[in-house]
């Protein structure tokens, strides 16, 4: 019992110097949009939303929340087919900073947490039950910081390595994924700090 009481106090005091660190909030937009038609009418639309916050309690330190929400929505208009993926991922993060200069920082991300999918699929004629599952993933990405006026940033992506599960409910099926994408991917997100 003594040992949980010092866990704790150690953790209220670490937490309570903390408090003299710089509040980030951070994240990232992302929509896309293709239409074709010939002989039939296609389109896909993708959205995601992915928002941050974090507390730097070291110099080189930050650990937050993280979020993301996004919809992937695929429709075929000459048979009313239509496909919706919405996807849903809270976690936590924890970053490491070293400055270049006083302009660039690298980072360096690390993200757990659980993710919720539920897709839906209906034709002209059929109309099925929606495919849910639930999961977690783990990533780890680098980053370059480009600070911009007012404590305002930008964050430059290239890829990185990605794990994610996810567990059918229905059929009982188990997706696993592991990624690695350096130089395949870019991202820019936006970055300030309080």
């Amino acid at each position: 019992m003594k040992k949980v009481l010092i866990v704790f106090a150690l953790m209220a005091f670490g937490f309570s110097n903390a408090q003299k660190g710089s509040i980030l909030v951070s994240g990232s937009v992302n929509y896309t949009s293709t239409s074709s038609g010939n002989t039939q009418s296609t389109d896909y639309k993708f959205f995601s939303f992915s928002p941050r916050v974090g507390y730097q309690f070291a110099d080189s330190w930050t650990v937050g929340i993280e979020s993301s929400l996004s919809q992937t929505k695929y429709t075929v208009d000459n048979t009313n087919y239509e496909n919706k993926v919405n996807n849903y991922s809270v976690g936590s993060f924890l970053r490491y900073s070293k400055s270049l200069t006083d302009v660039f920082s690298l980072f360096a991300d690390l993200g757990l947490g659980i993710q919720n999918r539920k897709e839906s699929l209906s034709t002209e004629s059929v109309s099925f039950p929606d495919v849910k599952a639930n999961g977690f993933y783990a990533n780890l990405q680098p980053l370059l910081h480009l600070k911009v006026k007012n404590n305002f940033g930008l964050n430059f992506g290239l890829g990185g390595i990605s794990y994610n599960s996810l567990d059918y409910k229905e059929s009982g099926e188990k997706v696993n994924n592991f990624n690695i994408n350096f130089g395949q991917a870019f991202t820019v997100g936006i970055q300030k700090n309080f």
